[in-house]
């Protein structure tokens, strides 16, 4: 009897978050945020800058350059001189990207360039120095270094298949359904690994021509776009930190203005087969559905979990064989995907799909299944992070615009869930968007043709090499 053991119950749950204190700093330069953290006397700096001012040609391989920034010369220096500096004087330097949608318009959202650095409070203003150096002035003129930096980031990239196929192909499937998954897809998805390999198939000339392409439009995004600072930190050393921060923003034009992306997109739903060198498949299905303040959007969180534990890892993993069943939601990108891991199956994996969303959308789920998604979306909202991570997370929230009444409501409305809202929300935003979801299969191209065989004409995917 299980029911004398005891256990988590929604009564356990805060009803609001643990709020991350935060303030905006005044300096010279402008305001920036800081975020007291007990990080035991290590500095944390982020510089977040808006690329909406480039126009759609300048950033698709924005993800590239800034995978390049660390790894390359900046400033006068080489790249081992950097690392030396980065050696001595931080925990580490690096640039990416990020993409925050808006919460009342999953289509409207910003791209970022994320720069980010580490250090001992004492070798704070050599990390600031070193961070604005790798996003002001970087070297692309050495193309053996740039070569070399192409070829690991290729070689991650096929590696990366394998252990995260289901992640790539709910991203693919993503991409044909909304603007802002498009630009995930294209920044860290199949459609990143297609440009790096073209970018190493260049010969010498068309390098050197894509790495002054590079330089320009960096420059241009320093130049012109909106920078966010912020700095996490324990409290007694702002007063060592602020001029540091203020220097660093010193160092970036003041003029750029942030404003949401609104790509011109169109929706295509498909099926699509990715070809590759993988011995099992990593089958998506992706859906379109709605954006954070809608208030059907915690009930496809609490979906998600459900679907997983009460009917996919069932037929999926214990039935057919696969590595996982697996559900998600993305509320902030207004996305809902199935997902299979490793598995034997892609047709029954389909119809397990069209079985699952029935099955949620008519209710056949019990108390005690809503119970346990209910505590398993708070384990993911309330996950524990490092001092450093919880400033990162509070500071992409402010930017976004996901205040704490909104995340608060949020809590609210997945506490106050009932089974009925659940089959509500499946039938409206899953079974009834069907027919507008999009499929992705990652698998050997012998097995692709075989569902192929077996599926019926409109059903068939566009098979293409990865």
């Amino acid at each position: 009897d299980l029911s004398c053991l005891p256990c988590l119950t929604r009564g356990d749950i805060r009803v609001d978050e643990i709020v991350i204190p935060t303030r905006e700093i005044e300096v010279n330069a402008g305001r920036f945020h800081f975020f007291p953290q007990p990080s035991n006397g290590i500095a944390y700096l982020i510089g977040r800058i808006d690329c909406a001012g480039l126009p759609a040609s300048e950033r698709s391989d924005l993800a590239i350059q800034a995978s390049l920034l660390p790894l390359i010369g900046s400033a006068g220096r080489s790249y081992l001189e950097n690392a030396a500096l980065a050696e001595r004087y931080t925990g580490g330097l690096q640039a990416g990207t990020d993409i925050l949608e808006r919460p009342e318009d999953s289509a409207r959202f910003r791209g970022d360039l994320v720069i980010r650095g580490k250090s001992l409070v004492r070798n704070g203003k050599p990390m600031a120095e070193l961070l604005a150096d790798m996003a002001l002035e970087p070297d692309f003129s050495d193309l053996e270094r740039i070569r070399t930096v192409l070829g690991q980031l290729r070689t991650s990239l096929e590696n990366s298949i394998p252990g995260s196929g289901h992640s790539y192909a709910a991203r693919y499937a993503a991409a044909r359904l909304t603007p802002a998954m498009a630009r995930r897809e294209a920044w860290n998805g199949i459609g990143l690994l297609r440009r790096v390999r073209e970018l190493q198939s260049l010969d010498d000339r068309e390098l050197t021509d894509w790495c002054r392409f590079s330089a320009r439009i960096l420059e241009s995004l320093a130049s012109g776009g909106a920078l966010n600072a912020a700095l996490v930190a324990e409290e007694k050393a702002l007063d060592t930190l602020a001029p540091v921060v203020e220097d660093f923003m010193a160092r970036f034009p003041t003029n750029g203005k942030s404003s949401p992306s609104e790509d011109s997109f169109q929706a295509r739903p498909g099926r699509f087969g990715l070809a590759t060198s993988v011995p099992v498949a990593y089958v998506a299905r992706s859906f379109a559905t709605i954006p954070f303040d809608h208030a059907d959007a915690p009930l496809l969180l609490l979906l998600a979990k459900l679907l997983k534990s009460g009917y996919l890892h069932r037929e999926i993993r214990e039935k057919g064989g696969a590595y996982g069943g697996l559900c998600s939601c993305n509320i902030e990108g207004g996305t809902f995907a199935l997902l299979s891991y490793r598995d034997p199956h892609i047709v029954r994996t389909l119809e397990v799909y069209d079985r699952a969303i029935e099955w949620a959308a008519t209710g056949r789920f019990d108390d005690q299944q809503l119970e346990e998604a209910v505590l398993s979306v708070f384990a993911d909202l309330d996950r524990p992070l490092s001092p450093g991570g919880r400033g990162g997370h509070e500071f992409a929230n402010l930017l976004q615009g996901l205040d704490p009444e909104k995340r608060a409501h949020l809590r609210r409305s997945i506490l106050n869930a009932t089974r009925a809202d659940l089959a509500r929300a499946a039938e409206t935003w899953l079974v009834g968007k069907r027919d507008q979801s999009a499929v992705a299969v990652i698998a050997g191209r012998e097995m692709l043709e075989a569902a192929n065989r077996e599926l019926a004409g409109d059903k068939r995917l566009e098979i293409e090499t990865i």
